[in-house]
């Protein structure tokens, strides 16, 4: 019989996809007992206002119940439960979260953008091997994380507003990569003037500038070993902003002139 106090559960409550894993703390090392994936796409029901849609809410209880199942045995405690961009964004994030926390029986912490980089480094660095220094991005339903580390240590965090299903729903609704809607999306990328950008760019700006920032010179360096490109030139650092998105999109793209 497994003790209930060597168990523990995480659970993300993402804007594309909801994950939980549960795990058993064994002679100081973690074995893991339910690793469950749904894609909810809760950042799909968003409006022009940031009001989450009841269709979107009840998406996200109905995989909560599945997750409760599985918490029956683990102390409160002990599960840790977050929530991300999407329920950062929305205006009636409290109408889910109440029945969100009551449904798993344990609170749902909203966490920041830069909390959510860290996290994401800290998972990465840990079961992951490679160059000492990293450069981690996470493309998300909602948000897009940037973080440069060394070992262990997130160096540098940045979160921005700009996640596949978001940009998606937003600007690519017809499903087509066409010139208009890259544009659009260019243009709603240079409306968003709050804080830098993670290339050391203010945004809005047309470049990078002669001299590129601290964060932008680590980037080029981190990136430069990569197999699809040699260097990143200042230009395409304003750029890759808009494009991070299109790595993440749905497989039903029709690119169109």
């Amino acid at each position: 019989m497994i003790s209930a106090t060597s168990l523990y559960a995480a659970i993300d409550l993402g804007s594309n996809s909801f994950h939980m894993l549960v795990v058993r703390e064994v002679a100081g090392t973690l074995q893991t007992l339910a690793r469950i994936k749904r894609k909810v796409r809760l950042a799909a029901g968003l409006n022009g206002d940031n009001r989450l849609s009841s269709d979107a809410m009840q998406r996200g209880w109905q995989c909560l119940r599945l997750f409760a199942e599985h918490l029956q045995d683990i102390p409160p405690a002990q599960v840790r439960v977050v929530a991300t961009a999407t329920l950062r964004l929305a205006t009636n994030a409290a109408d889910f979260l109440g029945p969100a926390s009551t449904i798993l029986g344990c609170p749902v912490q909203v966490i920041s953008g830069e909390e959510e980089a860290r996290l994401i480094y800290q998972g990465v660095a840990h079961t992951t091997g490679g160059s000492d220094e990293r450069l981690v991005v996470d493309i998300g339903g909602g948000s897009t994380e940037l973080v440069v580390g060394r070992g262990a240590q997130a160096l540098e965090l940045f979160s921005l507003e700009m996640g596949c299903v978001t940009w998606l729903e937003r600007y690519f609704n017809d499903r087509s990569l066409t010139r208009e809607n890259f544009e659009r999306a260019e243009q709603g990328r240079r409306a968003k003037k709050s804080g830098r950008s993670p290339f050391g760019c203010w945004p809005g700006a047309g470049k990078c500038a002669s001299a590129p920032p601290a964060p932008c010179r680590r980037y080029r360096k981190l990136w430069s070993p990569r197999a699809w490109t040699s260097t990143l030139p200042s230009a395409s650092c304003c750029s890759l902003n808009s494009a991070l998105f299109i790595a993440a999109s749905s497989k039903s793209w029709k690119s169109k002139d």
